[in-house]
């Protein structure tokens, strides 16, 4: 798989999981928290950004 391929992948995960976050009115803060993980890693996760931990 190119990286280009992972990149859009990542960047529809992202997408994915911002959508279905604000389908529950949680704020990154808020999700970050019940997730157990940063907001930082929350906005990157959310960017499609390849590196999250």
């Amino acid at each position: 798989m190119s990286n280009r391929a992972i990149s859009t992948e990542l960047i529809e995960l992202g997408e994915r999981i911002r959508k279905r976050r604000q389908e529950m009115k949680l704020s990154q803060e808020s999700f970050a928290e019940k997730a157990g993980i940063s907001v930082n890693t929350v906005s990157r996760i959310e960017g499609g950004q390849g590196r999250f931990f």
